[in-house]
């Protein structure tokens, strides 16, 4: 939206001599007022626990805007992009992340999308209508009801029963202009990570000498499903697209390359350690061998990565148990972001 509106306003430009630091200087001596006139409202957004209303984002993309066209007559705004100039002076407020988020929403959405709620569909009708008459979230029966109880801060959970259409009315708003500045932007960046932490759970549960076809077969769906939300989120970096997309592909090779192995060695199937393995505990150990670079049989690695091997160990004899590394290398969808911070700097 941010976008859409500083190019009505700021010519094609080329690079000049004049810094971006001392261009925003000038603009903040220039256009004073109207800079003034944001940061009242940016100011309030930022006191607020909350995430701004519909019409809080507005009057700031308004008042942001007339910072740019009062910016646009000044010679130094020809001599940068419009990128640079939009990001040094105007927060992206409707993607930042605030402290009720961090302690509700994110955890909560996550959680409703892992699989084994499977309430996802209730959470979307309320999204769709927060005044719906029989409201599931005041419902304490409810799939979503008891998601809420389970992550939620307890100072929250009250507060998202009585008033929904306050707290889930930010996550409707889409802009036109698709720039990625748009709270719903956020929330399906929670949904594809909720689906990416409902896989590892699922790759978990898997036993590796006891896997069936149906049980890999959903596990691969979830994955490419993810692969695809992901790659839609404008929220998700190119680095997590491109590592879940490999991942996809390794966890697709889990079973086949399994088979092979305790075809080679039946014996393995007898081993305690193995008896207690997971798709997911052979998925991190075999990431572990290729950042490692070894030249060996990653997935033989894989295999013997959870037992210890006695002093003269061959591959016919039973590995010993060990523990595990404990530093998992699972990358399906990103950590929970940081808490929009912020310093009211009036200038």
């Amino acid at each position: 939206m941010f976008s859409y509106l500083i190019a009505l306003l700021i010519p094609i430009v080329i690079h000049g001599t004049t810094s971006l630091k001392d261009c925003i200087s000038e603009i903040d001596i220039a256009c004073h007022e109207e800079m003034k006139e944001k940061f009242v409202i940016f100011n309030s957004i930022c006191s607020s626990v909350f995430p701004p209303s519909p019409s809080t984002i507005r009057n700031y993309t308004e008042k942001c805007g007339s910072v740019m066209k009062c910016a646009s007559k000044l010679n130094c705004s020809q001599e940068h992009s419009q990128k640079e100039i939009t990001g040094a002076t105007c927060e992206n407020v409707g993607v930042e992340y605030y402290f009720f988020e961090h302690q509700c929403m994110i955890p909560f959405t996550r959680e409703v999308y892992k699989k084994e709620h499977n309430c996802a569909e209730d959470f979307e009708a309320v999204l769709r209508t927060p005044s719906i008459e029989k409201q599931p979230l005041k419902n304490e029966s409810s799939c979503i009801s008891k998601v809420l109880l389970k992550t939620c801060h307890h100072d929250f959970i009250e507060i998202f029963r009585k008033n929904p259409i306050k707290l889930l009315e930010p996550y409707n708003i889409k802009f036109k202009t698709n720039d990625c500045t748009s709270p719903s932007d956020k929330l399906e960046k929670m949904k594809c990570d909720g689906w990416g932490l409902g896989l590892e759970s699922r790759l978990k549960g898997i036993p590796v000498l006891n896997a069936s076809d149906s049980d890999v077969k959903e596990a691969m769906d979830m994955c490419r499903r993810i692969e695809r939300c992901q790659k839609d989120a404008c929220l998700t970096s190119r680095v997590l697209k491109k590592a879940i997309k490999q991942n996809c592909d390794y966890a697709k090779m889990i079973s086949a390359e399994l088979k092979n192995i305790f075809e080679l060695h039946p014996e393995y199937s007898r081993c305690e350690c193995l008896k207690r393995m997971s798709y997911l505990d052979v998925f991190n150990a075999y990431k572990r061998c290729t950042w490692m670079d070894q030249k060996m049989n990653c997935w033989l690695y894989a295999i013997m990565d959870s037992c210890k091997r006695p002093e003269k160990f061959a591959l016919g004899q039973c590995p010993h148990e060990r523990p595990s590394y404990g530093f998992p290398p699972v990358l399906f969808s990103d950590p929970p972001p940081r808490v929009f911070l912020y310093m009211s700097d009036d200038k």
